[in-house]
């Protein structure tokens, strides 16, 4: 009997507990923000871009080709989280205008541009990971159907640009 009313007052107390976290989150101030992160693939003509503000989130297929229109793939409405608050709160103006590892010429590009009130910053990335980067990115994969999460593998990136310092 003992046990079975410490079991309860555990799960009440858990259950407050995530209630409480809950509400902190919904008066979570994040400050209006735009990011837009653009994956390339150069040999087809295309991107596709990732506009994600402090409400939402839009993939957009946008064709390099002459008479192509960008294209809506997805919608969603974004709940006030800590991973927006930290998009939100991200330092841009102290990185890089282009991060890129010389060893490897095509691969994975990726334009990174944000904007919040009057500071707006562009970050070009060349099979390089960049661990701010790294965690916008990580959060659209978390919110987007897998068909269109953007392959940005730390490892493997992290690995090709070592090796290639070993070379230099």
């Amino acid at each position: 009997m003992k046990r079975a009313i410490l079991i309860i007052v555990m799960i009440l107390i858990i259950s407050c507990g995530q209630g409480k976290e809950q509400r902190n989150l919904a008066t979570v101030e994040i400050e209006p923000f735009e990011l837009t992160v653009t994956k390339f693939d150069f040999s087809l003509a295309y991107g596709i871009a990732y506009r994600i503000t402090h409400k939402d989130l839009h993939i957009i297929f946008r064709g390099e080709l002459e008479g192509e229109k960008d294209t809506t793939l997805f919608e969603s409405l974004l709940k006030k989280s800590e991973s927006l608050k930290n998009m939100s709160n991200i330092e841009f103006g102290k990185l890089k205008d282009r991060y890129f590892n010389p060893c490897i010429a095509d691969g994975s590009q990726i334009n990174v541009r944000f904007q919040k009130g009057k500071t707006k910053k562009s970050v070009y990335l060349s099979n390089y990971y960049q661990e701010d980067i790294g965690e916008i990115i990580d959060f659209v994969n978390q919110v987007v159907p897998n068909k269109y999460q953007i392959d940005y593998d730390k490892k493997w990136l992290e690995k090709r640009l070592k090796e290639c310092i070993l070379i230099e």
